[in-house]
């Protein structure tokens, strides 16, 4: 239904920039993120200076596995607002893709200097520290990530897990 409404928003007034971002935001939660990109490209030749508009845009490409323009945007994002720690998780999310594990560590950690309550930048970091064989470390993480007991982190703690043991 709210796609629609954005559609019907963008017919009568295609410089809507609220409409634009607002779609784009919808398709990402729907997990459309290659119809989210072009709205926030949209949205984005409006207003390019929204650090959230970059911090989201680079969610998407990094879902659409567009590691190198997602870290472009990640940047950007951290240039304009240097405590963003949702760009420093998923910069870092990034960089562990690329298999960068130094620079994965580094940002999820800034991540957690923030926000030390969230279990999933420590299920990546753990991941991290894993293939950089920092066994102990990543032990550390998955248990400080299970202490958290965030729903989204479950999957990630049975992969270190699972390495770990095995």
């Amino acid at each position: 239904m709210a796609v629609k409404d954005f559609d019907h928003a963008l017919k009568y007034k295609p410089d809507n920039t609220d409409a634009w971002i607002g779609r784009a935001n919808t398709y990402s939660t729907l997990k459309k993120f290659d119809l989210a990109l072009p709205d926030y490209n949209k949205y984005m030749e409006f207003d390019h200076t929204n650090a959230k508009a970059y911090l989201w845009r680079g969610t998407a490409l990094c879902n659409l596995s567009r590691y190198k323009e997602a870290l472009t945007d990640f940047n950007k994002c951290l240039e304009m607002d240097p405590k963003n720690d949702n760009a420093f998780y998923w910069r870092g999310i990034t960089f562990y893709k690329l298999n960068d594990f130094n620079a994965s560590v580094k940002d999820l950690t800034t991540s957690l200097e923030f926000n030390p309550q969230q279990s999933e930048p420590y299920s990546w970091r753990g991941l991290a520290y894993y293939n950089l064989k920092r066994y102990n470390e990543s032990i550390e993480d998955y248990n400080k990530s299970h202490r958290a007991k965030s729903e989204g982190c479950c999957g990630f703690c049975k992969i270190v897990r699972f390495h770990i043991m095995n």
